[in-house]
């Protein structure tokens, strides 16, 4: 629902801020640190920058940067502190809303850890408009040492139990497959935007059955 692209621009802005002595190319990854050229994994968008700018041994000055940040942007931004600089997908409060219209049970899903960034999420969710309170749930990570996917497969076992879900959607495959598996008559949908390149262990075509796969490119109305 949100793109973080802001939130991790903002926080390499601090980081160079409060660095002692940041390089002149840092400041030029900042320049081009835009949503379009951001990757999920933050050394990647180092490294594609530095070859765009033309600078000589771009993997090497990614790694130099990458292991002076890494510490900081796991500490800032996953917490709430910059997570006021999120926006949501355009069309993508229209879409939960109009659900929510429908008397749908409204379900998010997020990995985030519920004890760093519970009020940022809640916050963010009530400034772009998305429906909260009656009628909608909101689920987060309470144990750190769980991947991703163990979280949300448990989430799902207690959904499965307490809803009839009807569509699940997100933008990892690894999470799409475990939700086929999980929700045998819902409609599995993947959001195509930012994801890892973690790659499912089990076919997803085979969970799948007779239902379609289905590829959001857009939340917004004739871009889908």
């Amino acid at each position: 629902l949100f793109c973080v692209a802001a939130r991790v621009r903002n926080v390499f802005f601090e980081f160079l801020r409060q660095h002692p002595a940041p390089a002149l190319h840092w400041h030029q990854a900042l320049i081009e640190m835009r949503s379009e050229t951001q990757r999920y994994n933050i050394e990647e968008s180092f490294r594609e920058t530095f070859s765009r700018l033309g600078l000589n041994a771009p993997h090497r000055l990614a790694n130099e940067l990458w292991s002076e940040f890494e510490g900081f942007w796991h500490q800032h931004f996953l917490s709430d502190r910059h997570m006021h600089f999120d926006q949501a997908y355009p069309g993508a409060v229209d879409f939960v809303q109009a659900l929510f219209n429908e008397k749908k049970e409204i379900v998010y899903l997020t990995a985030r850890s519920r004890e760093r960034t519970a009020g940022g999420t809640l916050a963010s969710l009530r400034r772009e408009g998305f429906p909260t309170g009656e009628g909608t749930h909101l689920f987060m990570k309470s144990l750190p040492d769980d991947s991703d996917l163990v979280f949300k497969r448990k989430v799902c076992s207690v959904l499965k139990s307490r809803f009839n879900v009807r569509v699940f959607v997100d933008n990892e495959p690894e999470n799409l497959v475990m939700a086929a598996r999980e929700f045998p008559r819902a409609q599995i949908v993947l959001f195509h935007t930012v994801m890892s390149q973690r790659i499912p262990t089990e076919n997803f075509g085979h969970l799948l059955g007779e239902r379609l796969p289905l590829r959001l490119l857009s939340y917004s109305r004739g871009q889908q």
